[in-house]
């Protein structure tokens, strides 16, 4: 499970209060809300903060973008070479 080195304080957590918000009802497979929890407790365990759901969720998914936007600037760099 990958957290950020830091809390998270302007990116996921406090971007909710930044940005418009998207309201849907979602279900999730039993593993993956298993994840969303066990990424909560960790969060804690490291910083002292308690997230909410939304919280987390976006934390996730910006974490996830920042990897996929590295892997591919990744991609590109090593493509341009050849």
């Amino acid at each position: 499970m990958s957290i950020a080195q830091e809390p998270c304080t302007t990116k996921g957590a406090n971007a909710m209060a930044v940005e418009a918000a998207v309201f849907r009802s979602i279900a999730f497979p039993v593993n993956a809300f298993d994840y969303l929890k066990n990424f909560q407790r960790d969060y804690y365990r490291r910083y002292g903060v308690h997230l909410t759901n939304n919280e987390a969720l976006a934390i996730i998914l910006l974490e996830h973008k920042e990897i996929e936007e590295s892997e591919e600037h990744e991609y590109d760099q090593s493509s341009s070479l050849h």
